[in-house]
């Protein structure tokens, strides 16, 4: 095999907890042929001195030190200072198997491919819980694409962006040559991530090889900016904005533009789940941004998620609830998932914002609970039913005002029903005394909003109840 220079670009800020593991991974690469670009985005803490402690003792090492600017940013600081034939962009908190670069370069070589995607599993700060971490690896993409070549805009259009869901780059390994001559960078802020970059590339790229091995173990931090949440109502709409433009401007498959815009309307939608601001400021987030993303009204299903988000979003001071299901009985799957998918749809519930936690012996996720949130935690096969309820609960994510599990006490539930069946009633008076056709119409809108939500909270009533754990 040839060893054609790779360049590994690591931005690194305020990272000294995790910095000294990151560098030992990468410089103990079984592939040698590298050049490591450290970029330091302006740390207060050690993680310079760190750098150059590890420059010292590793020529491969380059520090170039800027003021603070953001991820994306120290990211294309990396990208304009690369001079290998390959560029891989890394997290500097991550965990990378050894034989990482060695594998994505093999098979970027042996398919002359200009991206290379390998499958993640993410595992949470201190402890040993791990999470399948769905970037590359899905049943969908076991369907849809051979497992080591394709060409997604051609191979999969219908399916492009649901395959590679995540948007990033940090599991991917790009031909250098490729992302210049396209001129692609990272968005800055007020964007800044990855997503905007990663799917032009996709959309652009004629072979895309897929390595089916975990090489990358990502790191769940409480206090990561990924897990904070964003707090930019704006970053998401301006990086679609810019992926709507660039799908609009090229000849590409009508199911490929169909694949974007159902991605994008979730993913306007999970942007907005996220951001712990007033319902005043949603409201008006959305009558600014909708018209901008006029093409994604011109398929129905993105025009039913996005006319349900407004009306949600109207009543977002409503509690979320997360649910835990510690065990699914395999009898009464396909009637669980049913009502689990109608508590988690964007079309028939947004408006109760179900997060669903489930514990599986091998993280598999199931496809129809992956949107807004189901999560698959990861247990031993003989793990008892509190072991599992335990896993689930100790996953370090924001919590929930409500959470609930089968066979737990359902008085939350309860109390939030009777609320909302007096609330209804207020509405249908208000509505029925209202002179105004503007402040009928709002009553319409939350009267919808709440027998909707009386709806999913009985079947969330009848989950608890019915739904009794296995094995006590």
């Amino acid at each position: 095999m040839t060893t054609p220079l790779v360049t590994v670009t690591l931005a690194v800020y305020n990272v000294e907890k995790f910095l000294r593991r990151s560098m030992d991974c990468i410089c103990n690469q079984t592939y040698s042929n590298l050049e490591i670009l450290c970029v330091n985005d302006g740390s207060t803490d050690s993680s310079l001195s760190i750098l150059e402690e590890y420059a010292a003792k590793d020529s491969r090492i380059r520090i170039i030190s800027k003021p603070n600017g953001g991820l994306a940013s120290a990211r294309n600081v990396g990208i304009d200072n690369a001079t290998g034939k390959y560029l891989q962009m890394l997290d500097s908190d991550d965990i990378f198997e050894a034989d990482m670069v060695e594998k994505l370069v093999t098979a970027a070589e042996q398919h002359q491919a200009e991206i290379v995607v390998c499958d993640t599993i993410a595992e949470v700060e201190g402890s040993n819980k791990t999470i399948h971490n769905r970037h590359h690896n899905t049943p969908l993409s076991r369907k849809h694409l051979r497992h080591d070549l394709c060409c997604p805009r051609t191979d999969a259009p219908e399916h492009l962006f649901q395959i590679f869901s995540a948007g990033v780059v940090w599991n991917k390994l790009f031909l250098l040559a490729f992302i210049n001559k396209n001129r692609f960078r990272l968005p800055l802020p007020p964007a800044g991530d990855d997503l905007a970059f990663t799917y032009k590339a996709l959309i652009s790229a004629d072979k895309v090889s897929v390595v089916e091995s975990r090489l990358i173990r990502y790191q769940i931090r409480k206090d990561s900016l990924s897990h904070k949440g964003n707090h930019n109502l704006d970053a998401t709409p301006i990086n679609m904005r810019e992926l709507d433009e660039f799908v609009s401007n090229r000849e590409v498959d009508e199911a490929l533009k169909q694949s974007f815009y159902i991605r994008c309307a979730k993913t306007f939608f999970w942007n907005i789940h996220r951001v712990p601001v007033s319902v005043e400021r949603i409201v008006s987030h959305l009558d600014k941004w909708i018209p901008q993303l006029h093409n994604m009204s011109k398929l129905e299903y993105t025009r039913k998620i996005i006319d349900s988000s407004l009306c949600a979003f109207e009543a977002i001071f409503f509690p979320e609830i997360q649910l835990i299901i510690p065990q699914i009985d395999c009898e009464r799957r396909d009637e669980l998932i049913s009502k689990l998918q109608s508590l988690v749809s964007p079309i028939c519930s947004p408006q109760l914002a179900t997060r669903i936690l489930y514990a599986s012996p091998d993280s598999s996720p199931i496809p129809e609970l992956d949107f807004p949130i189901a999560m698959p935690i990861t247990v031993k096969k003989s793990a008892t039913y509190a072991e599992r309820l335990a896993a689930c609960k100790a996953l370090p994510i924001p919590a929930a005002p409500i959470t609930l599990w089968p066979g737990c006490n359902p008085a939350p539930v309860k109390k939030l029903l009777l609320s909302h069946k007096k609330e209804l009633i207020c509405h249908y008076m208000k509505r029925a005394l209202s002179f105004s056709s503007r402040t009928k119409e709002s009553e319409i809108i939350k009267k919808r909003i709440l027998k909707a939500r009386i709806k999913n909270l009985k079947m969330l009533l009848d989950i608890i109840q019915s739904y009794l754990p296995p094995y006590a």
